[in-house]
């Protein structure tokens, strides 16, 4: 399952920094930064529960459907259709926040940016006034509202990452006023705690948060144990450190979403070819042979023995982006026809173990 963050993140960038190479493009992640993070078996956030529970509006909003998401909210009760606002407003100013500040710029570029007059009653509603009145200077930067999209867009220089415009400037200066996501989310989750209506329903919402949900956030902290650039005898200590169960879901997941996103090419190129060897065995333990013959192949289109060291691997087998026959073979060997059957058994394995976020 790709969350919707995740899918926001994909196609900001892909709006903001067209590729130029013939090549099909590659979603590369960057290395792991160290910060605090949960341990795997911690509950659910209350930013997890709401991310799940608007999904709908969120996956509007990430494809700029403006119609369905104001469909999706206007299905909501008053105070609830309030949250929803404000936490699509964090939501993107945390989304791509790596540095900790806040970035409306980003915000007013999506779909989300539409909402502007709606987010503004919104933490004028809530009492966030000083938020507010740097809100509304943001939004007074483009001139009278509404702004379309495609005007925000030029205005803001989203195809042009290297140039800032006046108006640009002008948000992002806003933005230091408005505060960091951090301090937003403190704010919010004290709003929703002293609003009887609001903790009633999280609470509500926590219960009906799937379970691939729930299987999702475990992925994303399990991903945040072992660090795919790491070196060859790291990766292998932080693997048999965890248990059977998470080192399977973390190992099924891992290919599951380079393939659905990018393929076999990008999965090698990426870091998650550095557990290539033990996805394929773990594929072919849960009985998903035609995913584990494709990735045995794939493992055999590098020369042996096979280099798991993601840098290694980079500098000797993706010098460049020039696409090439080599390149195109080892993509030619993605096969997604029963994808579907490893996440079913990372569920599978989540539910059988008892390890999915309560």
């Amino acid at each position: 399952m790709i969350r919707p963050r995740l899918l926001l993140i994909a196609l900001v960038l892909a709006t903001v920094a067209p590729s130029t190479s013939h090549a099909p493009a590659v979603a590369e992640e960057p290395p792991v930064t160290q910060s605090p993070r949960p341990s795997p078996s911690a509950p659910l956030t209350w930013t997890q529960v709401l991310e799940s529970e608007f999904t709908d509006i969120s996956l509007h909003a990430a494809i700029g459907d403006h119609a369905g998401v104001r469909a999706a909210l206007a299905a909501r009760a008053p105070l609830v259709r309030r949250l929803a606002l404000l936490f699509r407003l964090y939501d993107t100013i945390g989304a791509l926040a790596e540095d900790g500040l806040t970035r409306l710029a980003v915000h007013f570029m999506v779909a989300d940016g539409d909402l502007a007059p709606d987010i503004l009653a919104a933490l004028r509603e809530a009492g966030f006034a000083a938020r507010a009145d740097a809100y509304a200077a943001a939004m007074a930067a483009f001139g009278p509202w509404p702004v379309d999209a495609a005007e925000r867009c030029h205005r803001l220089a989203c195809t042009e990452p290297d140039r800032t415009t006046p108006t640009q400037a002008a948000v992002e200066t806003r933005s230091l006023a408005f505060g960091t996501p951090a301090a937003f989310a403190t704010d919010l989750a004290a709003w929703i705690a002293a609003t009887p209506e609001l903790a009633a329903f999280l609470v509500e919402a926590h219960t009906r948060v799937p379970d691939r949900d729930r299987l999702s956030v475990l992925f994303g902290r399990l991903a945040a144990e072992v660090d795919g650039f790491a070196p060859v005898a790291e990766i292998d200590a932080r693997l048999a450190a965890l248990d059977p169960a998470r080192r399977t879901v973390l190992l099924l997941l891992l290919y599951h979403g380079e393939i659905l996103n990018g393929g076999m090419h990008q999965f090698f190129f990426n870091s998650s070819g550095a557990f290539a060897p033990m996805i394929a065995d773990a594929l072919a333990e849960h009985g998903i042979d035609r995913q584990a013959d494709a990735l045995h192949r794939a493992i055999a289109h590098f020369p042996a023995p096979y280099e798991r060291h993601t840098e290694s691997r980079r500098a000797v087998h993706f010098p460049s982006r020039d696409w090439s026959d080599w390149d195109a073979a080892l993509d030619a060997l993605t096969d997604d026809t029963d994808i579907d059957r490893v996440e079913e058994a990372a569920l599978a394995v989540g539910r059988r173990a008892g390890i999915l976020p309560p």
